[in-house]
């Protein structure tokens, strides 16, 4: 293989999986590349919420020690980068079928306090009295801290810090196979060697993987401006409402649909604003839409070696949560 440059590893995709997969391997002292994904990412989003309990999640111990390590790679971003993420407050309505999560979320007290989140359960009367932009007057949990990620500052402060480190960038890749006792992959621009390789290219996991048992969900997030930023962030029914900055910038999000669906800015707002879960009036709409990938029997990432195949390793399906597990 003269003449071909040659990694401990290679990992394939440059969203949030793959950026932070390489820049742990740098940090670990592997020499390793980070090859673009085929399709844009939908780690590109305009703006991404990061906290201690994403969709359901209120009562996995695993979810505690994931957000502690996404939220050490964050404060540390912030640092490096400031305005690339701030703090915020999460406020989670509680009704219906949440109100029984929430409860089994109260046995495990201790171990949320144990892990620096300060949680509130409120009742309606002192949810209405501390957040009197929400319009939704039933109990909730509160809690913090809470982050609002610029994502793309963030992917590209941790894209320059593997560069420091001697990582490598290629371009998308259009071959591999193995040669001998390693991988070559032939990319739009060079062919490159690598020990091992590492396949982070979300939502076209099926174009490397087909048998995979793996969903696909496109989703839908509206940014504008309001009069009054809200200090907090809001989730309920499916919906998010959070300020992107401290300027009035605000995010409505997600839809989850079909991808094969072609939906209208007009559709998508209507929907991204039922239920109306702030008093405040936006202005300057403007749609964001991307696909994510999700494994439908437990919701969590698909992560570790690919059967059948030496020195090939996987790490996708992260959902809509990457900055909540791509660190971890």
């Amino acid at each position: 293989m003269s003449g071909i440059s040659s990694f401990d590893v290679v990992v394939v995709g440059d969203g949030v999986a793959g950026t932070t997969v390489a820049l742990e391997l740098g940090r670990r002292g592997c020499v390793v590349a980070m090859a673009g994904g085929r399709v844009p990412t939908a780690s590109r989003l305009p703006s991404a919420l990061l906290h201690p309990f994403p969709g359901r999640s209120t009562n996995q111990p695993l979810g505690l020690h994931a957000f502690e390590r996404a939220r050490a790679w964050t404060e540390a971003a912030m640092a490096a980068v400031p305005g690339c993420a701030f703090r915020t407050t999460m406020v989670r309505p509680v009704s219906g079928p949440q109100a029984r999560l929430w409860r089994s979320a109260e046995s495990m007290a201790e171990d949320i306090l144990a892990c620096g989140i300060d949680i509130e359960w409120l009742q309606a009367a002192a949810v209405s009295q501390r957040f009197e932009l929400i319009s939704e007057k039933s109990p909730a949990v509160v809690y913090q801290p809470a982050y609002v990620l610029d994502a793309e500052a963030m992917l590209d402060h941790w894209r320059d810090e593997l560069c420091r480190l001697g990582g490598g960038l290629l371009s998308s890749v259009d071959r591999v196979e193995r040669v001998g006792e390693s991988w070559r992959l032939v990319t739009e621009s060079e062919t490159v060697a690598a020990k091992a390789i590492v396949v982070c290219v979300g939502h076209s996991a099926r174009d490397w993987f087909p048998e995979l048992p793996v969903q696909r969900f496109a989703g839908e997030i509206c940014c504008g401006q309001v009069s009054r930023a809200p200090g907090f962030a809001i989730s309920s029914a499916g919906r998010h409402w959070a300020p992107m900055d401290r300027h009035g910038g605000i995010s409505i999000g997600a839809t989850r649909y079909s991808p094969s669906v072609q939906r209208t800015d007009e559709a998508a707002l209507a929907e991204l604003s039922a239920p109306r879960l702030l008093e405040l009036e936006l202005s300057e709409p403007r749609i964001w839409r991307g696909t994510r990938l999700a494994f439908p029997q437990d919701r969590l990432p698909l992560v570790g070696a690919v059967p059948g195949y030496r020195d090939l390793f996987a790490a996708m399906a992260l959902g809509s949560k990457g900055f909540f597990w791509a660190p971890y």
